[in-house]
């Protein structure tokens, strides 16, 4: 062997060593079912350095003793069915299945998709031919002087490794792009065959060129375990097997006849006659092809054109509107559903979306749109909006956006649209009823105590003199002798009582308070806006004048009624805390008499049951300012109807000791979808 003989030698057992340790540590990764297309790899890849050094030490005899088929071309020839096999594994791992051999292709998809996948292999293997014959193998037959036949058998490895690149093809496509450094591996080991049929001609080795080749295959496939951390494993490209080959194979076809058409122009004389039988062979199948692709165009036409007719069908039958828009948003088809919204299908063809949406919900509905205009896949993208309806209502809808693609036509968005209207409106229905009193049609104990957890938590108990803040406080209230007016004149009359107290009390705050029924005869205020404490006092005295200042007229009757009110300050501790403090104090006043207004201080809920039996007064006609004397017992002043009574201990000559003003906290929201003073 020369020097450059034995440097390739020794670098391609280097390169053989490298892939061989690649492909083996590649398939450690894999469970064992995956490892099977590394392990062929690998097989080939010691295949190919023996062939490389059968090349080098051998020389085969040619003329009328050569054989077509030595024992020294097996190497090479026993790569191509390891290369096969290793990709019909590789395809397996990435589809989830047996290898899909052709064979396998025959019992699921018929004869129709192997005859298409044999046309396209023997398109290309014929076209690579003429490309190898008009750039190597020509010139090799005109200065070898072998007869054809001696020389077809020289031909041997390149055309096998034509035939296995058609037929593998597939298997690439099917593998992804997984597949796409051992298809170049094969491609370069035809190569190298190639470029060797001179030197066998010549009973000489090969040249430079075909241990590159060589060297090229062993260097791919060392890459082959690697590609799938570069590119994701399974990638497909568009369309089907049958439509990559089919390109493939007519790409190949095209750049044969120009090399076979130059040729003639350039000798000026006609191609040979091996030329002429390839190229023949190659129109006849390209034509088959051609045959098959018209009629399952034709066939594909058909199917649109039912599912197009199936489409309308089930638009028009359906309950929910389906319109057709282009990408600008403009509707081009609308369903008779419109109809329930008081339009016709003419009305919206050519309105713009934007148009029929909610000035609030157009800016998502476009951006819903424009997601469905720019994104590759055919995702539905789901948002619910408000349109409106012919005679300016608005409706709810549940709506989808999607891309519709109807081959032949520009791609459009397909819009569905279901009218939730009833169950929005049954929705916040049940939301009222759960938060509201079905009497009164004031908030209930759950909603006042809700929005109380985030009101009275956060306010500061208020001190005098400190302005500028808001006062939060609640004020509960009983009705004095509901009992015997609902035993005496019945249930009717005690519910017509309420509804009226309650209309009462709302119109006795401002907007921003919360009035609620707290239970049976008792109402709840929830109080946010009051600028001092003794504004508080002033709302208390004002709800208990409200309700006691004028008879209340239940049908031929008018029945007085007076209200014993208890009042307390947020004082930064719990909600619960607060409430109870108000109870204390509603507790103290009803002991007082009917009428009486109690407010809240610290101290007294250790004391509120003996204060309670020292207030003097009855029948609302005065109320007891209790203090602490010398001896820190209680003292009872009288007043008149409707005083504020402060109960708490005092030294003597101090002055009432008043709550300080606090902070006005959050209120819980939509809770029950009412606004803040919807109960004042």
């Amino acid at each position: 062997m020369s020097l450059t003989a034995v440097a390739g030698v020794a670098a391609g057992f280097v390169m053989a060593v490298i892939a061989v340790l690649s492909l083996w540590r590649g398939s450690l990764r894999q469970a064992w079912p995956d490892r099977r297309p590394y392990l062929w790899f690998a097989i080939a890849a010691g295949l190919a350095f023996a062939s490389m050094i059968v090349s080098q030490t051998v020389s085969l005899p040619t003329g009328e003793t050569a054989m077509v088929v030595w024992p020294a071309d097996l190497p090479a020839l026993l790569f191509l069915p390891a290369m096969a096999t290793g990709l019909a594994a590789l395809a397996s791992i990435v589809r989830g299945e047996v290898a899909e051999t052709q064979s396998v292709r025959l019992s699921r998809r018929g004869l129709g998709a192997v005859c298409a996948y044999l046309a396209d292999g023997s398109v290309l293997a014929a076209a690579l031919f003429l490309i190898g014959w008009v750039t190597l193998f020509g010139h090799a037959f005109a200065v070898s002087g072998e007869t054809p036949s001696n020389f077809a058998a020289e031909l041997i490895h390149p055309l096998a490794d034509l035939v296995v690149l058609g037929a593998t093809l597939p298997l690439v496509q099917a593998a992804g792009r997984r597949g796409v450094a051992p298809y170049l591996a094969l491609l370069a080991m035809t190569v190298a065959d190639s470029l060797a049929v001179g030197a066998r001609v010549a009973a000489t080795h090969p040249g430079v060129g075909a241990l590159l080749a060589q060297l090229a295959v062993l260097a791919l496939l060392a890459l082959t375990p690697w590609v799938s951390n570069i590119w994701s494993v399974g990638t497909r490209w568009i369309g089907g097997a049958r439509e990559v080959t089919t390109a493939a194979a007519a790409t190949a076809a095209a750049v044969a006849g120009l090399l076979v058409l130059s040729q003639a122009l350039v000798n000026g004389r006609l191609p040979e006659p091996v030329e002429f039988f390839v190229l023949g062979v190659m129109a006849i199948m390209l034509a088959i092809r051609m045959v098959s692709l018209v009629q399952r165009v034709d066939s594909w036409s058909r199917v649109w054109q039912e599912s197009g007719r199936q489409f309308r069908q089930l638009a028009e039958r359906t309950s929910d509107v389906v319109l057709l828009c282009d990408l600008e948003g403009v509707i081009r088809y609308a369903s008779r559903a419109v109809a329930g919204y008081g339009y016709t299908p003419d009305d919206l063809r050519g309105t713009p979306l934007p148009d029929l949406l909610h000035p609030e919900d157009r800016a998502a509905g476009m951006r819903a749109v424009r997601r469905a205009v720019i994104g590759k896949a055919q995702r539905i993208g789901r948002y619910p909006c408000r349109v409106r309806a012919a005679d300016g209502t608005w409706r709810h809808v549940q709506s989808t956006v999607s891309r519709y693609i109807d081959p032949g036509h520009p791609d459009r968005l397909l819009i569905t649209a279901r009218d939730m209207s009833a169950q929005v409106a049954l929705r916040r229905q049940v939301t009222h009823l759960t938060f509201h009193d079905g009497l009164t049609g004031l908030p209930n104990r759950a909603y006042v105590e809700q929005r109380a957890q985030d009101l009275l938590s956060q306010a500061r108990q208020p001190t005098a003199g400190v302005g500028g803040q808001r006062v939060a406080g609640v004020i509960l209230l009983d009705m004095d002798g509901f009992t015997a007016i609902d035993e005496e004149c019945g249930h009717a009359a005690g519910d017509l009582l309420l509804a009226q107290v309650a209309r009462r009390l709302r119109l006795a705050v401002s907007p921003q308070d919360t009035v609620a029924r707290w239970g049976g005869d008792e109402f709840a205020v929830l109080t946010e806006s009051a600028a001092s404490a003794e504004e508080l006092a002033d709302i208390a005295e004002r709800l208990s004048r409200s309700v006691a200042s004028q008879p209340f007229r239940i049908g031929d009757t008018d029945l007085a009624i007076t209200a014993s009110v208890g009042v307390a300050f947020a004082d930064g501790s719990p909600a619960a805390h607060v409430w109870r403090n108000a109870e204390i104090a509603l507790a103290r006043a009803k002991g007082f008499g009917a009428g009486q207004v109690e407010m809240f201080e610290p101290g007294q809920a250790e004391s509120g049951g003996d204060e309670a039996s020292a207030g003097t007064g009855g029948s609302g006609t005065g109320t007891g300012v209790s203090g602490a004397g010398g001896a820190g017992g209680p003292v009872a002043e009288a007043g008149q109807a409707g005083d504020v009574a402060v109960v708490g201990p005092r030294s003597a000559g101090d002055a009432a000791i008043e709550p300080e003003p606090g902070p006005v906290a959050s209120t819980i929201g939509e809770a029950a979808e009412t606004p803040a003073g919807a109960g004042a």
